[in-house]
């Protein structure tokens, strides 16, 4: 994470005089990569961006024109803030024209009242940057050895989108090519609202700031990443982080787990057996009563199958229908072809799913839609999600 202004502000030698910021109070959190004492009137053209330009003002000049003139031409030259001394060697107070021009770019602008010693300014603010940077490359090593473990233990997608949450602290969703949701973790009411929206989020508000889908990474409160599989996007990671930036070691977090889930990925079938496990172990725990209708919805959101706000269904499937979709992955497809999520289990004779019914959708349309194809299921009464194990019950009978 990156010394900013603010923080630099902070630091113990700001506080031997009175200080006041007096514009670009929004941008306090621009990154400055060091200090730069100057008192002369070209100092832009030394400049190469994220400098804290220390002055007691000499080289800025007296009139409103020339002040208005520097003060753009170190914006320009991309420094991070303009610290002056108002102690009377130039200036007692702040120029209004500075003021205004800083205003104007949303730049800051910082007077202090009264002197301090640069040199002290100068080892403050490098001192900090450099525990910083020890601290950050401390952490990355930490994230690289976090999700090489995940790869060494043969973890699935959704593990990585677990770690990630954990380590950002916003929930992270995984997305397949066709937008549908494959993981969300770290769930939050900020998340819980985008998943509702998923198609909304995913299409319009990414696709709406760069106008290309695949440059838009940034959105009002989102960062993604793409999952590139062989040189083609397989899908997105998504952290909801509610207009917060996601940077530093955070932004690293995010790119590492994108890589691991593409590494993890290239494995097609090993990662549809997992997930296949994952919800065969889920369903069991329902038939065991481990775990309840409401447990069961929230812990299927995570791995991507949305059953919040539906009347749910249970579907057992006969497998020796001797037509038709009777296998987990055939019963997945039928559902997806519906638009309607669902869990899907291999129970051995029988593929159970629990599928979460839209408003368009109904208990009956899905009968006429099997029947359609020739497949022997029984089918229970929409519920609620705690009367989940009564519909299982239903379904089975």
């Amino acid at each position: 994470m990156a010394m900013t202004v603010e923080a630099a502000l902070n630091l113990e030698v700001f506080g031997r005089v009175a200080l006041k910021v007096y514009a670009g109070q929004n941008s306090l959190g621009r990154a400055i990569r060091w200090v730069h004492p100057t008192e002369i009137p070209d100092i832009a053209q030394f400049l190469s961006g994220g400098e804290m330009l220390l002055t007691a003002g000499l080289g800025i000049g007296s009139t409103p024109e020339r002040q208005r003139q520097y003060l753009a031409d170190i914006a320009d030259a991309k420094a991070a803030v303009l610290v002056i001394e108002l102690s009377g060697r130039a200036f007692d107070e702040m120029p209004q024209a500075l003021v205004e021009a800083a205003e104007e770019r949303d730049f800051p602008l910082v007077g202090l009242a009264g002197e301090v010693p640069f040199v002290a300014v100068s080892a403050q603010v490098h001192e900090s940057i450099v525990d910083q940077r020890v601290l950050d490359l401390s952490a990355y090593e930490r994230l690289n050895a976090t999700f090489m473990q995940l790869l060494l233990a043969g973890r699935d997608p959704v593990s990585f989108a677990e770690v990630l949450a954990a380590e950002v602290g916003h929930p992270a969703v995984l997305e397949d090519a066709t937008r549908q949701v494959v993981a969300y973790s770290g769930a939050s009411e900020v998340g819980d609202h985008s998943l509702s929206e998923w198609g909304h989020h995913s299409r319009i508000e990414h696709d709406a700031v760069a106008g290309d889908a695949n440059t838009a990474n940034e959105a009002r409160n989102c960062t993604r990443r793409a999952v590139v599989l062989r040189g083609e996007r397989w899908g997105w990671l998504h952290v909801l982080h509610d207009g917060e930036s996601v940077s530093g070691t955070a932004s690293y977090a995010l790119d590492r787990a994108t890589d691991g889930i593409a590494i993890a990925l290239l494995g097609a079938r090993e990662s549809g057996a997992k997930s296949a496990q994952r919800q065969n172990a889920l369903v069991s725990r329902l038939l065991l009563g481990d775990i309840s209708g409401d447990a069961f919805v929230t812990r299927a959101l995570r791995i991507g199958r949305d059953l919040r706000d539906r009347a749910l269904i249970a579907v057992f499937v006969c497998k020796e229908t001797p037509a038709g979709p009777t296998g987990d992955e055939a019963i997945e497809e039928f559902c997806r072809t519906l638009h309607v999520p669902a869990v899907v289990a291999d129970l051995g004779e029988h593929t159970l799913a629990i599928m979460g019914l839209s408003r368009t959708s109904s208990e009956k349309q899905v009968v006429e839609r099997l029947t359609t194809l020739g497949v022997r299921a029984g089918v229970s009464r929409p519920v609620a999600a705690n009367q989940l194990p009564t519909a299982v019950e239903q379904g089975k009978s």
